[in-house]
This record gives structure tokens, sequence and C-alpha cells, in this order.
């Protein structure tokens, strides 16, 4: 169980690096204000990050029923 938790992490750790990474890059060629581009580039990977959580929660959750713990 420790290694699905272990890869779980990079796996959110890598989505957010590249959320961060697109998100930057497509402002950047908009060539917005920085604290306006910031704030949204937080929220948008705020909110990816809380519905990838709520779905591996919902997964943990649905394991320990089928597996009767």
């Amino acid at each position: 169980m420790r290694g699905i938790h272990q890869y779980i992490s990079f796996l959110l750790a890598s989505i957010i690096f590249l959320f961060s990474f697109t998100i930057k890059f497509i402002f950047d060629i908009i060539s917005i204000n920085y604290f306006i581009r910031d704030c949204i580039s937080f929220l948008v990977i705020y909110w990816v990050c809380k519905l990838i959580l709520s779905k591996v929660e919902m997964v943990f959750v649905l394991t320990k029923k089928v597996s009767g713990e």
C-alpha cells in the first residue's frame, strides 16, 4: 500500500508541474499582468489538485470497502 501512496504523490507532483508550466507559457504568449497570471494559475492548480485528491480518496474508500477492512 505504501508504494501506491508514493506513486500517487509522484503523479500529482508531475501533473502540478505540467499544469503550472503550461499555464505560465500560455499567459506569457498572451502577456497578461504577472499578478493576475499567478492568481489564475494558482486557482487552476488548486482546483485540479482538489479534483484529483477527491478521486484518489474515493478509490481508496472503495478499495477498503471491497477488501472488507
